[in-house]
């Protein structure tokens, strides 16, 4: 049976309710899985069958099974309208809270997975931190000029390469910084070495090293560019960037900003003091002790209907793509206060209200992303912004079926003029994602 009929074989038991039919494509067809959602000539969905002639039951499996009730047809109708127009209470239920459970799972952004505990009280135990690199449980991140050194799967997906204290003893001989990362589970005192694995990073870009990926068998420098950094699995990705973001800190405050003299590091590496003791550094808290973390308000603006969103384009950015304003925030500034200002400062509309979504951290080299959804008081007019050119080459309001196309670009084909939108593991597509699942309560 071709992909065809295979298709049109599960809209058609979704129509009649016949699970049994559709449980035995899934088993008997590997790929129909990833195809679940594949839409008629019309864009009707399994899903969207099952909606229309009230199989709750089938609903619920195909929600299981990974289904997208945010998919809408060529009348603009997703499977909870279907369901609506035809009174199936029932079936509106458990579809908007399936959307809401698939929020919520949205909300741990990528960089954001963190297996680690940071285990800050082991920080100042030298002597603890000497020995415990030494045992088997200790896991080294290899990095040079910021790139991890990584291991690429079959699959395409990329991990740390992990190595032991026996591989990197020689580079930490020769000077190379050393940073503890944390460890996997959490650690009592009296049983510090039954963490089963305790993480420290070293960063070996100030000594001749050689071509270490001869030395180590199967192993590469990660990339620096976005799409290969976000191939990386998501645990590792976060333990990386943890990494990177501590040595760039290093990398660029190896002299005191206050008298110019050399600093060293206390803390296993989480700060930084000056050897001048006579530098006023010493007295008080200041930015070059701790390592620096960025705040960036990052916003998507939606009508105070909530039917339209507010994307701008920064100048540079690939053909058709748009994404949501965002800025650094200013001394003094509260979130609400960032976006207000990001906001009118770019586009000159006028928010009213603001509420945090999630937060990632971007980890190039240390921002930490807020993101927030914003109501826009001014009316979603693309005729009357004031756009900051210097910030962005556009700004533009749109619908939320042109953000549902973007969104899922391989189930609109039959639309040729889509936008595009950021990479899934960006903040902003999740910020858009949970827009179109979730209406704020503002």
């Amino acid at each position: 049976m071709d992909d065809y009929f295979i298709v049109k074989s599960l809209h058609e038991a979704a129509k009649w309710g016949n699970i049994d039919k559709i449980r035995t494509l899934l088993n008997n067809n590997p790929s129909l899985k990833q195809r679940i959602d594949s839409p008629d000539d019309n864009g009707w969905t399994a899903l969207m069958f099952a909606a229309k002639n009230n199989h709750a039951d089938v609903i619920q499996y195909l929600l299981d099974k990974g289904s997208e009730p945010l998919l809408i047809n060529q009348a603009g109708e997703t499977a909870e309208d279907v369901a609506g127009q035809y009174r199936n209470l029932e079936i509106c239920i458990t579809i908007r809270t399936a959307n809401k459970s698939k929020a919520k799972s949205d909300s741990v952004n990528f960089f954001s997975h963190s297996p680690l505990y940071r285990c800050a009280e082991y920080r100042s135990n030298k002597e603890w931190l000497g020995s415990i690199m030494r045992t088997s449980n200790a896991k080294f991140v290899l990095y040079n000029n910021l790139q991890p050194l990584v291991r690429e799967n079959p699959d395409k997906s990329i991990n740390i390469y992990k190595l032991l204290f026996s591989d990197v003893e020689d580079f930490i001989s020769c000077g190379a910084l050393v940073v503890f990362l944390g460890a996997d589970s959490l650690m009592e005192a009296d049983e510090i070495l039954k963490a089963h694995s305790i993480w420290f990073g070293i960063d070996i870009s100030n000594i001749g090293c050689g071509d270490l990926t001869a030395r180590f068998s199967g192993s590469k420098w990660l990339s620096k560019s976005l799409p290969k950094q976000l191939l990386l699995v998501e645990t590792d990705a976060t333990i990386i960037g943890q990494g990177r973001s501590m040595f760039c800190w290093h990398q660029y405050n190896k002299f005191c900003s206050m008298c110019g003299s050399r600093t060293r590091f206390e803390e296993a590496g989480y700060k930084l003091i000056c050897t001048n003791s006579h530098c006023d550094s010493h007295n008080g808290v200041h930015n070059i002790c701790y390592p620096r973390v960025d705040p960036v308000a990052i916003m998507l603006v939606i009508s105070a209907d909530h039917n339209y969103c507010l994307l701008g384009r920064k100048i540079g950015f690939p053909d058709r793509m748009w994404s949501c304003l965002a800025g650094f925030m200013e001394p003094g500034e509260s979130i609400d206060d960032a976006v207000k200002r990001e906001v009118y400062e770019e586009t000159g509309v006028i928010i009213d209200s603001v509420r945090y979504m999630a937060s990632q951290p971007w980890p190039f080299p240390s921002s930490l992303m807020i993101g927030c959804i914003a109501i826009a008081s001014t009316r979603p007019d693309n005729t009357t912004m004031k756009i900051d050119r210097k910030e962005l080459e556009d700004a533009r309001w749109f619908t939320k079926e042109q953000a549902n196309m973007a969104l899922f670009p391989r189930h609109y084909k039959f639309v040729n003029d889509k936008i595009i939108l950021p990479p899934s593991a960006a903040i902003a597509h999740k910020l858009i994602k949970n827009w179109l699942r979730i209406k704020p309560n503002l």
